[in-house]
């Protein structure tokens, strides 16, 4: 430590999780008194000092959030290093001064018994702040705390629960921990790491690293005048990074949220949390029998043992409050040799039959259920031979490796075992796979008075999505698949893959947004505080290759970023916010090597969703697709509808850009924003290329509504502009115009033939035309014009 700044040491640490001060009742006064109205009891404390404002102490309102936010008191600031000494000592073993230094300097939290505040009933967590000599109280000494929570919760005079300040006597406190810790420990002993606040642990960790790097450098010296700057400017930086993670909630400083290994959570604030639930893992894995352990010299000539690793995730609601700290247990897939195992395809949910079942569940008044299986993998037997070995402290005696009885998470082969094993089930329950994919059931029940009742499901991996009509037969579904299944039922559907979803079954309406995704990629791309605007693009926006840098000019990091950056707002597209499609396709197409104008454009993107964030897709019992209504058309309940466009030879390839939407219950169920693979020779042709994209989806939704129980009484009304277009569909005449067009896009001509005809196209206006919000930038109020109209607004 000889060549760090003294003042290096002396830098305050934050209070972890303390709860903001009520500073209005503690300037009026109000939070200085009990229930009762009587003395001062808390904010005095049991002390028993009649005077609450002692001279030089911090007054308590500037304790907010963090301790030291409006600078740090006289007394603290002057500590010198030599308060770690009093660690290695008893609390008998040192003075006064000492002992309060040390509280102070490791911030440590002393947890004062009931027996302190008998009217009160409550035990409260303090931590010291301050304190000095006073021949008036016991000990001769005084502590200024403040104290953080109550057990049980302490309620003031206002109603409500505040953080006060206490002055202790010197008797007090060593009483306190005596009877927490015992007297025959150090105060190292009692406390260790365990209590530091998020600033101690950055600026122990960054001081470790520099007393390391030193001792590394040649010669062992290091320029007393260049490491006192260069640490100085460090650790500014690093306690300023530390004090925005605590005011924006972040739990860690200068290191990740969630440990990407086993091995990086030692040494982690939060070790004893991951830890646990690495433990709860491995006791998980052996009480459903998931292994075998064997003898090395067991496995067969051929084989050999795959190593695992823990991967880690916090488990949060769609508020964002953390529900769970998660680990799981994953075999080195990489490791398996080809032949050693079977198939590997595992169907999941597509978004747009997630949707459909949203659209009916709000046109039919269904409720909404979701399930999770927990580990859904292990459940599955695993009929090859598969030897692991666990990772870390978890390690068997040499010669020993597991066999796998059931199949883990991880292995090639595991998603395709439980996936088969899963629909096994459901349809022995009786449930009918629609059109054999694999995810998506119905199963249909009639009663004796007449009536039908169903359940439609979709899974995704081990998350169920369910819509039925009758509570009772949910609930005897459910009791069944938790015999054979470890069930966690969460009732209700309010968030599904990353999405909220909200759901009134009295007024039909079932809405699904990201608000919490969206705030998750503005965080994570520092964009939380941009300045929103009203479009995702600008107007008549065409990006061009000629943008890009040359490609030995590229910078990695940025096309890192960018990658990054659109593939997270590619999910958001995928599942609800589809009015930014265009416009994340733009971007997308310049991933392997972005220039400023690219990046230009989706940091737009961002701004956009900083301004939307809460919106999402509305459907609605009863609603019709508006581009039906302005042509004076109207539809039947649960009937599809659709628009298709396209933007003719905008880019700078010459290549044009299909757009389609197909409509259910007032909002889109399905979309698409792409460049078309070959170039058009003309608006007709590219109109014609989009329209059959569109045809081809709508004749396979059209077979899942009606595999669902819901018939298509009529085509498919697709909106189109284009006369031509529409004209060569019908195939009236215009054979020269179409002779070169692919033959596979003609199938479109048989879907709008003979005499019950799959889809039908009818002519739109331009400007009512959706689709055009798939197909290129457009102005302001003809863009939010057709999102709300796709996203039923």
């Amino acid at each position: 430590e000889g060549f760090l700044p003294s003042y290096l040491l002396q830098l305050p640490a934050t209070i972890e999780e303390q709860r903001p001060l009520d500073l209005e009742a503690m300037r009026s006064g109000d939070a200085e008194h009990g229930d009762s109205g009587e003395s001062p009891s808390v904010t005095i404390g049991p002390a028993g000092s009649s005077d609450g404002d002692l001279e030089g102490f911090l007054p308590s309102y500037k304790a907010q959030n963090t301790v030291f936010v409006n600078g740090s008191p006289a007394p603290y600031g002057t500590l010198t290093p030599s308060w770690r000494d009093a660690g290695s000592k008893t609390v008998k073993q040192v003075d006064n001064s000492a002992l309060a230094e040390y509280l102070i300097g490791s911030e440590t939290k002393i947890v004062l018994p009931e027996s302190y505040w008998p009217k009160d009933k409550v035990s409260w967590t303090t931590q010291c702040m301050d304190h000095r000599e006073n021949k008036r109280a016991k000990g001769n000494h005084t502590f200024k705390c403040v104290l953080l929570e109550s057990k049980s919760r302490y309620m003031g005079a206002n109603g409500g629960a505040s953080t006060y300040e206490a002055e202790l006597s010197a008797w007090h406190v060593r009483n306190a921990l005596e009877q927490q810790h015992g007297g025959h420990k150090t105060l190292d002993e009692m406390f260790g790491g365990e209590n530091r606040g998020l600033l101690g642990l950055a600026t122990d960790r960054l001081c470790s690293a520099v007393r390391s790097t030193a001792a590394r450098m040649p010669g062992g010296k290091i320029r007393r005048k260049e490491s006192s700057n260069t640490m100085g400017a460090a650790m500014i930086g690093m306690i300023w990074t530390a004090m925005a993670c605590d005011e924006h909630g972040q739990q860690f400083a200068g290191m990740r949220p969630v440990p990407r290994s086993y091995y990086d959570i030692k040494g982690r604030p939060d070790e004893h949390l991951w830890a646990e639930a690495c433990d709860k893992e491995i006791k998980k894995l052996f009480e459903m029998g998931t292994f075998t352990i064997v003898d090395e010299n067991d496995i067969p000539p051929g084989h050999k043992s795959i190593n695992c690793c823990m991967s880690f995730k916090i488990k949060k609601d769609g508020d964002g409050n953390i529900l769970e700290y998660r680990a799981r247990c994953n075999a080195d897939g990489r490791q398996q040799e080809v032949g050693s195992y079977g198939d590997t395809f595992a169907p999941t949910s597509k978004f747009s039959c997630i949707r459909s079942i949203c659209a009916i569940a709000a046109q039919e008044g269904l409720t909404l259920y979701q399930f999770d299986v927990k580990g859904a993998f292990l459940l599955a037997e695993c009929k090859e031979r598969v030897y692991i070995n666990l990772p870390g402290k978890y390690r068997l005696p040499k010669g020993k490796v597991l066999q796998c009885r059931r199949l883990i998470y991880g292995l090639k082969q595991a998603a395709h075992g439980w996936n088969q094993m899963f629909v096994k089930w459901l349809l022995d329950y009786g449930f009918v796979n629609v059109d054999n994919d694999g995810v998506t059931f119905v199963k249909n029940v009639n009663k004796d008075d007449g009536t039908q009742s169903k359940i439609l499901l979709s899974i995704h991996v081990d998350d169920g999505l369910a819509a039925c009509s009758d509570e009772t037969m949910y609930k005897e579904f459910i009791a069944a698949m938790s015999k054979d299944f470890d069930l966690s039922d969460s009732g209700e559907l309010k968030w599904f893959l990353g999405g909220k979803v909200e759901q009134d079954r009295k007024k039909g309406i079932v809405r699904l947004s990201q608000e919490q995704y969206c705030n998750d990629v503005l965080k994570r791309f520092q964009m939380s505080d941009c300045t929103p605007v009203d479009t995702p693009c600008e107007a008549n926006l065409h990006l061009a290759a000629s943008d890009s840098p040359p490609l030995d000019k590229r910078d990695a990091e940025v096309v890192r970023n960018y990658q990054q950056l659109i593939g997270a707002c590619m999910y958001l597209t995928c599942f609800t916010r589809g009015d930014c499609s265009f416009a994340v396709n733009q971007c997308a197409r310049f991933m392997s090597n972005p220039g400023p104008t690219h990046i230009a454009a989706a940091k737009r993107i961002l701004r956009y969703l900083a301004g939307t964030r809460s919106l999402g897709i509305t459907y609605k019992r009863g609603a019709m697709d508006p581009s039906l209504l302005s042509v004076g058309v109207k539809t039947g309940p649960n009937q599809l509808s659709a628009s298709a466009d396209a933007d003719h030879a905008g880019a700078d390839d010459r290549r044009s850009v299909s757009g389609w939407a197909i409509m259910l219950a007032g909002a889109m169920i399905a979309w698409s924003s792409k460049r078309q693979p070959v170039t058009a020779i003309s608006s007709t042709e590219s109109e014609f290329y989009s329209v059959s994209q569109c045809a081809l989806d709508c004749v396979y939704l059209r077979r899942i509504m009606e595999l669902l129980g819901y018939q298509q009484t009529a085509p498919t009304l697709i909106a189109q502009d284009n006369n031509a277009c529409i004209f060569l569909v019908k195939g009236s005449g215009m054979y020269a115009r179409a002779k070169h067009i692919d033959t596979r896009v003609h199938r479109v001509r048989e879907f709008a033939a003979g005499d019950k005809p799959e889809v039908k196209l009818y002519k739109i206006a331009g400007e009512y035309q959706p689709a055009d919000i798939f197909t290129k930038g457009l102005p302001r109020v003809a863009f939010q014009r057709h999102r709300r109209t796709i996203m039923g607004e």
